[in-house]
């Protein structure tokens, strides 16, 4: 349910909105609209647990994922100056794809930050859930770094600009992670009763 969630936040609600107002549409409209949509559900889906120190620990360490993301995206390479606002939604809409399914995966803060060390250093999963959350942060990753490749290409198509490919790029690598990141983690690193 979470995967239709955040596809039909991310697509289906930036396009309507394009055709429904084209001539207030842009880029950071488009964009935030469809990370406010899915930090909702995220967020929605976390608060129907009834624990507001568990929200709050979600609202942090998202608070958290973006300032990193923004770092490592500007570092990568992504405009720190003139699109400051697009790089900003997309280091939120990547912090709720990696960092709120760790936060959500945890009961505690340290345990959090123990797993996103895990993660960061390519440690193995200690259990499925564990998985499963390394799945979606590696997809993530890997699917943002592979949107990025169509932007330096000379076809001066308007779904090339900053940061529309990278976005859809991390959406299917999260969606592709989240269903096959713990099948092809047990590959690698063999079953996690086998540590």
């Amino acid at each position: 349910m979470d995967l239709i969630a955040v596809w039909t936040a991310a697509v289906a609600a930036p396009y309507a909105f394009l055709h429904t107002y084209p001539e207030s549409a842009d880029v950071e409209t488009t964009l935030g609209l469809a990370t406010a949509l899915i930090f909702f559900v995220k967020i929605a889906e976390i608060a129907s647990n009834g624990s507001l120190e568990g929200l709050l620990d979600a609202l942090g360490f998202t608070a958290g994922g973006t300032v990193f993301w923004m770092m490592a995206v500007i570092l990568f390479g992504a405009p720190s100056t003139t699109l400051l606002a697009r790089t900003f939604l997309f280091s939120l809409f990547v912090s709720l794809l990696t960092f709120l399914p760790i936060a959500k995966a945890c009961k505690t803060v340290s345990e959090g930050l123990e797993m996103v060390q895990r993660a960061m250093f390519r440690d193995r999963p200690r259990d499925e859930k564990e998985a499963r959350v390394f799945g979606m942060v590696y997809g993530t990753c890997i699917g943002a770094w592979l949107g990025a490749l169509p932007i330096p290409l000379d076809w001066d198509e308007p779904w090339q600009a900053w940061p529309f490919t990278v976005y859809y790029g991390a959406l299917a690598g999260w969606s592709v992670g989240r269903v096959v990141g713990p099948w092809a983690l047990k590959v690698v690193y063999g079953s996690a009763r086998d540590a």
